[in-house]
């Protein structure tokens, strides 16, 4: 089996759709050998209500979400390199809430997510086409479909 050593893509419960505490998630990439983990939530969009974002960190839990992250990077330091950040898919109407929310807290990195998990996320344009405007609006590259597989 050859080894992952980093992973930027982690979610945790609070999205509602991870299981097991922060910590059990930190345990267990040490234990399979991850030298780098990021954890990366599906962002907690402020206007979102709670039934359509029911596949996404309320807003509510943003802070706890980097108390606890924080405090593992400090107490695991030396056994892995953790980082913190968001899965953010680009919903456009709702683009600059979510920016302007992040900025009161330390965030690594942003993922760019093309999902939306309810037909209220996905508004009248398709999940390519909303990466796509996000992509061109950072002047970044995209590729449109990425498949890995992970075998055991």
């Amino acid at each position: 089996m050859s080894a992952f050593f980093h992973n930027f893509h982690t979610h945790t419960a609070r999205c509602n759709h991870a299981q097991g505490s922060d910590r059990e998630m930190v345990l267990g990439a040490i234990e399979a050998g991850v030298q780098v983990l990021g954890f990366s939530d599906h962002t907690p969009y402020p206007g979102i209500s709670p039934a359509a974002g029911r596949n996404r960190m309320p807003v509510s839990q943003t802070a706890e979400y980097f108390a606890s992250l924080t405090a593992l990077k400090e107490e695991f330091a030396g056994q892995i390199e953790l980082h913190i950040g968001f899965e953010a898919e680009y919903l456009a109407p709702l683009w600059k809430g979510l920016l302007d929310h992040l900025a009161d807290f330390p965030c690594d990195y942003l993922i760019l997510g093309a999902d939306a998990h309810s037909p209220a996320e996905m508004g009248d344009i398709a999940a390519m086409e909303r990466t796509r405007a996000w992509a061109a609006q950072f002047g970044l590259p995209i590729t449109d479909t990425i498949r890995y597989t992970m075998q055991k």
